[in-house]
């Protein structure tokens, strides 16, 4: 632990040597497996995301809105989403169910 002085008084813990090359050793083990398993639309802490990204994102997806509705109408469009996510977390399940061969 240490105290900046900057603007303000305040205490900073920050681990120590030891501690941060654990960390890097999991991380660098860890997030291989799990970057895949994370939807598209978790921007913080991640590799080539962020909020300039989820800003870009969002801009992108309501101009993808307003297309459909003024096109189709928001109803259609949110049915077509929903059916969309629907045939998406079937396949993964699956996908990801083991299966047993006799």
């Amino acid at each position: 632990m240490f105290v900046v002085t900057e603007l303000k008084p305040r205490e900073v813990f920050a681990a120590n040597f030891k501690d941060r090359v654990v960390h890097h050793l999991l991380v660098n083990y860890l997030e291989p497996i799990w970057e895949p398993k994370f939807i598209d639309q978790s921007y913080s802490c991640r590799k080539r995301k962020g909020a300039h990204k989820a800003i870009l994102d969002l801009k992108r997806y309501t101009q993808l809105v307003r297309q459909y509705r003024h096109r189709y109408g928001l109803d259609q469009f949110v049915k077509h989403k929903l059916k969309v996510k629907f045939y998406l977390c079937y396949a993964l399940l699956i996908l990801t169910t083991p299966t047993v061969i006799n």
